[in-house]
């Protein structure tokens, strides 16, 4: 919304689609960091509860 105008559903997509182009690659990284910090804290709480590994 820009100056209390609502935009158009052109807009938004427009807008998204800048946004990704623009942002992609690190929101692609950032999501890799927290899918490997994930399986990591995975591991660990499997290890300290004795827990049987399932890859």
């Amino acid at each position: 919304m820009r100056n209390g105008k609502t935009l158009t559903d052109e807009q938004l997509k427009a807008r998204a689609i800048g946004f990704f182009d623009r942002y992609g690659k690190d929101l692609e990284q950032i999501r890799q960091l927290l899918s490997i910090r994930l399986s990591q804290l995975a591991l660990a709480y499997t290890i300290a509860n004795n827990l049987p590994y399932e890859p």
